[in-house]
């Protein structure tokens, strides 16, 4: 059994003050048990000023997470915080780890299993069956997510695997943080191994199939995160004759194009379709997207809005609050959510806060990708790497 809190503060220039207002929480609000973990979730001021640094060397437990921007806890919602999620358990085992060279030039596929394996034999070791990867992966240019999720299914043969990519309010994708219990950089991944006691449920929220537009398409050609041909016609051209582009020139923005996600179905597995975000075009006419695009995957697309979001939000509140078992859940939401909320961009978080069932400790926080099964059979997963997709871990 799991036993949470959360813990913040909006201090961001003293660490000091930010400390003491941590610690006084801290205090009041658990005693912890022989085992324990913090999940940490902070705007980029917090780690540049040194107060993130001061937290995670005042704790008396583990942390590691992502940097962020708008995020939520119990009650509080800012994109100017910092906040973690305390875990503590007497017959789970939070075991972690960290691999700090994690760039474009280099090649950090074999620390990263090797590490990961270390960490499921040691629990093991300890008599606990693991149940659960959390992983906080770094953006690496050129890397597309779903590459993580290929080499994590290796080396935990099939474990649930959650987590996200950090993001920031400027959406370039230049100097994000991971953060892990000693190195926070760009360069880090920081991961933690659930095992024991612990049976974790997940759930994604995406588009409203309300919303799904008429046209659908099979993707005839296509290599990694890009679709050269859909229909045996030319992506471009296929997007612009659904009217989900215009001109006649494929050099766009993602962010330009309609506002809707490009649903696609692997057609194997579970058969639960999963979100994928236009990211860019090639003078060839290929479209560049947020995760990979595989051959033979069946197409569509849900329009998004701000009601959009919080439908499908105030969907998995509804789920949580009637699971009486849950009692601590992480939520991270892909950007493009945030974004799909215009002129509110604390609208889907404050859905959260307002109607969450009073006892659930949780944390909400925006990623830059996100992580989790679609589904769990006799302990394998289905995971995926999401685009436009709230994905919730509960406890």
């Amino acid at each position: 059994m799991i036993k949470s809190t959360t813990l913040f503060t909006y201090e961001s220039d003293s660490p000091d003050d930010a400390w003491e207002e941590i610690e006084e929480q801290f205090k009041e609000r658990i005693q912890l048990l022989s085992n324990t973990i913090g999940i940490i979730a902070c705007n980029k001021e917090f780690i540049h000023n040194g107060i993130t640094a001061r937290i995670k060397k005042e704790l008396p437990f583990p942390i590691i997470g992502v940097q962020t921007m708008t995020q939520a806890v119990n009650g509080e919602v800012d994109v100017f915080m910092l906040s973690v999620l305390v875990m503590t358990s007497d017959d789970v085992r939070f075991t972690h780890g960290e691999v700090d060279n994690v760039t474009p030039e280099g090649d950090a596929v074999s620390d990263i299993k090797a590490a990961i394996g270390k960490s499921l034999g040691d629990a093991r070791a300890l008599g606990a069956e693991p149940k659960l990867l959390l992983a906080f992966v770094p953006f690496v240019p050129g890397v597309a997510g779903d590459s993580y999720i290929e080499m994590l299914n290796e080396v935990t043969d099939g474990l649930p695997v959650f987590g996200c990519v950090p993001c920031d309010e400027t959406l370039s994708y230049e100097g994000l943080n991971t953060i892990g219990a000693n190195a926070c950089s760009a360069n880090v991944m920081s991961y933690c191994v659930l095992s024991g006691n612990v049976e974790p449920k997940f759930f994604v929220a995406a588009g409203d199939l309300d919303r799904q537009f008429s046209h659908s398409g099979i993707v005839t050609k296509s290599n990694g995160n890009i679709i050269m041909e859909i229909n045996h016609k030319t992506a471009f051209q296929y997007y612009k004759d659904c009217g989900l582009l215009s001109g006649d020139t494929p050099n766009i923005n993602g962010l330009e194009v309609h506002p809707a996600a490009t649903v696609l179905n692997y057609g194997q597995d579970d058969g639960i379709p999963v979100y994928r975000a236009v990211a860019t075009a090639t003078p060839e006419g290929y479209i560049i997207f947020g995760g990979n695009i595989y051959e033979g995957s069946t197409i569509s697309h849900v329009g998004f809005s701000g009601d959009s979001v919080v439908n499908t939000t105030k969907k998995i509140i509804n789920t949580l609050n009637g699971s009486k078992d849950v009692h601590t859940v992480l939520m991270f939401s892909c950007i493009a959510r945030r974004i799909m909320c215009e002129s509110n961009p604390t609208l889907e978080v404050e859905e959260a806060v307002n109607t969450i069932r009073p006892d659930i400790n949780f944390m909400f926080a925006y990623a830059g990708g996100e992580y989790g099964p679609t589904s769990v059979k006799d302990g394998r997963a289905n995971n995926r790497f999401h685009n436009f997709t709230l994905v919730v871990c509960a406890l």
